[in-house]
């Protein structure tokens, strides 16, 4: 059993920097359409061209959840880098925005090989362009995920509805990761305001002090200057 376990937790280690070199290099994106060619060269070849379709909407969607689950898992871990102050605010921000552009870029192009494998999986789709399709797939893609979809792109088949649901769960997710622990993730940022007040105290009060002890300076010059002139006109 141990050793069943091991070899799953050093399977998903290597999955884990796989998809994270993959992530790194921006070749995330064409990993969809590696798999969509292989399924599409191989579907001319195949004797039963319907097991073919569905081992390929099953293998896509399990590639899917596997990307997803370790952006989810990436999200998390920068989540507590930054609680613990090891990257700054603007780090933080930047891993946010990343998350979203890339799972974005990554549903629209499951979307897109979706549409190419079979194009009455979506409806009023524009374009007969890869990129122009592309585009329009991520622009798609990008309103599911943050909940506010104006394309016209519709989702038709059973297997893209359950795409986009997941879209939909893997947003949700999201923000629940983050502002679950929104007033934790806050304190690092009032935190550092505080810093900044009590710094600007502390400057303003050596500011005072010099300017105290300036006037006091400046006041035993003038009282002794006084004293010798008095001295003087006694003289």
């Amino acid at each position: 059993m141990k050793d069943i376990y091991s070899k799953i937790k050093n399977l998903f280690l290597k999955t884990q920097k796989l998809i994270n070199k993959l992530y790194s290099t921006g070749a995330i994106f064409i990993v969809p359409f590696l798999q969509y060619l292989v399924f599409h060269i191989t579907l001319k070849e195949s004797n039963n061209p319907t097991c073919h379709t569905n081992t390929y909407y099953v293998s896509a969607y399990l590639l899917l959840l596997i990307i997803v689950f370790l952006y989810l898992l990436f999200q998390c871990e920068k989540n507590t880098d930054f609680i613990n102050k090891k990257i700054g605010q603007l780090k933080f921000i930047i891993s946010i925005l990343s998350v979203v552009l890339t799972l974005s870029f990554t549903f629209g192009s499951f979307y897109l090989c979706l549409f190419m494998f079979d194009s009455n999986s979506f409806i009023n789709v524009s374009g007969t362009k890869f990129f122009e399709q592309y585009f329009n797939f991520w622009y798609y893609s990008l309103g599911v995920f943050l909940m506010n979809s104006s394309s016209l792109i519709t989702p038709n088949s059973i297997t893209a509805k359950l795409f986009t649901l997941t879209e939909m769960i893997t947003s949700f997710i999201a923000i629940v990761i983050i502002l679950a622990n929104y007033k934790i993730l806050l304190d690092p940022f009032n935190e550092y305001l505080d810093e900044r007040d009590k710094e600007k105290e502390r400057k303003g009060k050596e500011r005072e002090t010099k300017k105290q002890a300036e006037s006091k300076s400046a006041y035993k010059e003038q009282k002794h200057k006084d004293t010798l002139d008095e001295e003087r006109t006694q003289d």
